[in-house]
């Protein structure tokens, strides 16, 4: 049997956590607004290697908006955009508890 030979141009799926995203950014340069790019990012990140983006996918909880109006509105719109620029994605709401506070993300293929 034999393999086909390796391509000459590389394809990347690239896997984004929407909050491990915005925490890591937020620590690393003191943002504290979710105002980055995935698409930019993932064809940085791919491009760095030689590669091509073949797919993006992006998991984020989003809040009810009934507990956060604001985050709830702001993240429907901005998964909208990414969507139009070609990222796929997987939203679930955050779940809210007296003692601590968690989102938890289902993936969902669309």
């Amino acid at each position: 049997m034999e393999l086909s030979p390796e391509p000459t141009v590389k394809s990347a799926v690239i896997f984004v956590d929407g909050q491990n995203l915005f925490h890591s950014v937020r620590e690393s340069f003191d943002y504290t607004y979710p105002n980055y790019d995935v698409a930019a990012l993932s064809r940085a990140v791919a491009g760095a290697a030689g590669w091509n983006v073949s797919q993006m996918w992006f998991y984020t909880g989003i809040p009810d908006p009934a507990d956060d109006p604001f985050w709830h509105s702001f993240w429907s719109s901005k998964l909208a955009v990414m969507g139009r620029q070609g990222s796929r994605y997987s939203r679930a709401p955050c779940v809210t508890r007296t003692e601590s506070s968690s989102c938890r993300t289902v993936h969902t293929p669309f």
